[in-house]
Order: C-alpha cells, then sequence, then structure tokens
C-alpha cells in the first residue's frame, strides 16, 4: 500500500495526510473477492493552488485493483464541519496505511467534539430506508440483495450505540459483535448475514422476510426516538486554525 500511496502523490503533486481502510475488510464481513478499498486525505504541494483561479481538484478517485477514494484537506474539513458520515467511519477506521503527526487522533478529537450525533442517526436511518426499499423492490433475493440488508442491520446497531451512549464512538464495535454470542436479535442477524456473505451463501427466505418487517417497525422507533441527540456545535474557527496549521501559512 506504501507504494500506492507514493505513486499517487507523485501523479496528482498532493501530500498524503492520512490513509486508511474502508471498506469490508474492517467492517469482518470481506469474502475472498472483496477488493480494498482505501481513503485518504491530501494536501496540495503547490499551496498556490488554493488561491488559484482554476477549480482545485479536491476529490480524487480511482477503480483499479484497489477502489481508491481521496479528499484534499480544505474538503475534508468542510465536510467535518457539516458531520458528514463518511469521514465519521474514516477517522474510526481501525486499519490506518499511513498518517503524518498524529493525524487520525486530531481527526478524532474534532469529531468527538463537534460532531452532531442527530445527524449521523438521520444518515444512518435515511440509508437503512433505501437498503430495505431496493431489497423489498426486488424480485430474487441474492447476494448483491443481501450486502443490502447487512448495511440496513449494520445502520440499526450503529444508530442504538448512539442512543445508548449520546456522544460520539466508533462504529467498528460491530466487529466485536461478529466474535460475541449477543442475545439482541438485531445483532444476531447481522452476524448470521455476515457469515452467510463470507461464505457466499445466502440465508434462507424466511429469514430476510421476517428481517424486512423488524426492520421497518425500527425505523419507526428510531425516527421517534432521534430528535433526543445532541445537534453538535459549530467549529469554524478550529477547523481554520487546523487548516492554516498544516498548510504552514
Amino acid at each position: 500500500m506504501e507504494n500506492v500511496l507514493r505513486e499517487l502523490e507523485h501523479d496528482y503533486n498532493i501530500e498524503i495526510l492520512f490513509a486508511c481502510e474502508a471498506g469490508s475488510h474492517v467492517w469482518g464481513s470481506s469474502s475472498e473477492d472483496s477488493d480494498l478499498d482505501l481513503r485518504f486525505i491530501y494536501k496540495q504541494k503547490d499551496l498556490r493552488s488554493y488561491l488559484s483561479l482554476e477549480k482545485l481538484i479536491d476529490v480524487i478517485e480511482i477503480n483499479n485493483e484497489i477502489d481508491i477514494h481521496g479528499w484534499d484537506i480544505q474538503k475534508a474539513l468542510q465536510l467535518l464541519r457539516k458531520s458528514n458520515p463518511t469521514l465519521y467511519e474514516w477517522a474510526f477506521s481501525p486499519v490506518v496505511y499511513f498518517e503524518k503527526n498524529s493525524f487520525s487522533e486530531k481527526l478524532k478529537q474534532m469529531i468527538m467534539n463537534h460532531y452532531s450525533p442527530y445527524s449521523l442517526v438521520m444518515h444512518y436511518i435515511h440509508l437503512m430506508a433505501r437498503n430495505i426499499k431496493e431489497v423489498k423492490g426486488c424480485h430474487t433475493f441474492n447476494l448483491k440483495r443481501q450486502k443490502q440488508l447487512i448495511q440496513a442491520v449494520k445502520s440499526v446497531l450503529i444508530c442504538h450505540n448512539f442512543f445508548v451512549s449520546h456522544s460520539i464512538r466508533s462504529p467498528f464495535f460491530l466487529s466485536d459483535i461478529l466474535q460475541s454470542q449477543t442475545t439482541n436479535p438485531f445483532a444476531k442477524s447481522y452476524r448470521q448475514l455476515v457469515e452467510a456473505k463470507i461464505m457466499n451463501k445466502v440465508v434462507p427466505n424466511h429469514f430476510y422476510v421476517d428481517l424486512l418487517d423488524r426492520l421497518e417497525i425500527e425505523k419507526v422507533s428510531l425516527l421517534e426516538k432521534v430528535n433526543e441527540l445532541g445537534r453538535g456545535n459549530d467549529c469554524k474557527d478550529q477547523l481554520n486554525e487546523w487548516l492554516w496549521e498544516l498548510l504552514n501559512i
């Protein structure tokens, strides 16, 4: 992975500040054909790019043997201010390929101090609802639909974690669930779905039909409770200071 990162820096004239794994490998649900999902945050080596009349390249995407996606630091911090859920998952990834000056620790601290639990839970509720709708609308339940069902159940469990803690915590407690003998119904269903995915098998029809019904009920319950969660706070000044520090200006 180090060679991939160095090539990215050379090809795009950037300096990578943080790089992590973000796909099924960190969620404990990878199968033999699962790709690596490299995610990273970078800054421009030529700082004049931030003051240019030309539009800054603030997203780098490459779909090859490795799924690669990166954000410029300015874009990343703008998204942090908005409680972006994707950045939340990157920050807490248990697999960090590279970072400069404890970047991930500062990123996690910013997120824990300023993110809105309400916004994150609403994101996961919408993600759950979209996946439920697509699974229900399919004619055949297959491996692709099973992955969507995994996403729906994962979203429920992450939401539950916010309601228990009323604070920002890592979502990767789900990896522990896969190793436990929990009696939580959704956690148990999540483990069964992941085990089937890893073996490239599809769960029985009665299993996913019953699970979809329970997810629909849970969605209503989550929406009824979401307003009790905090909205976070604006951290524009802190983010500006961090940005200027990273750009050495």
